[in-house]
């Protein structure tokens, strides 16, 4: 008996949190998907870059229902971005991605590298090995060339911090 009534409980409770409805709009289907889709399009287009939030860092961790890779470090996001920083053995592995999914831009790239890190610092992209791809998202990388390395990539990219 007691299975039953705990089994007809559960399916209660399975009812009510399908009848809930969320705060934000959910799309049920193809068409209102792009709908949904096109006002998030419109929106980011008028409200423009915005200011940089900082979502989460060593005091304010990640829902631990999230599975954040090893290294995950700290996270912003703006009306148009998500940046993710990882720290990979004395590089920061920088990762952006639009909320649209559209592509990045090197001039977008360049413009999150100043704002978040300084535009004092150099930072890497990387074209790896075919071998080496992962293309399963609209997700861009780049590194950031920790301070003692900076010399030897002036040199090798004839920047003018090498004083050439």
């Amino acid at each position: 008996m007691k299975y039953q009534s705990d089994e007809y409980l559960r399916s209660k409770m399975v009812d009510e949190v399908r009848n809930l409805e969320p705060d934000y709009p959910i799309a049920r289907n193809r068409k209102q998907r792009r709908q949904l889709m096109a006002e998030t399009l419109k929106t980011l287009k008028h409200k423009g870059w915005g200011e940089w939030e900082h979502r989460f860092d060593a005091e304010r961790r990640p829902p631990a229902d999230i599975n954040f890779p090893a290294g995950f470090v700290d996270g912003w996001c703006n009306n148009i971005f998500a940046v993710q920083r990882y720290e990979t053995n004395g590089w920061d592995r920088i990762m952006i991605r639009r909320h649209d999914n559209g592509r990045v831009v090197w001039a977008e790239m360049q413009r999150i590298k100043n704002e978040l890190f300084g535009e004092d610092r150099i930072a890497i992209e990387i074209l790896p090995r075919q071998s080496d791809v992962v293309d399963s998202a609209n997700m861009y990388w780049f590194f950031l060339c920790p301070k003692s390395h900076e010399a030897i990539i002036d040199k090798i990219t004839c920047n003018q911090g090498a004083g050439l």
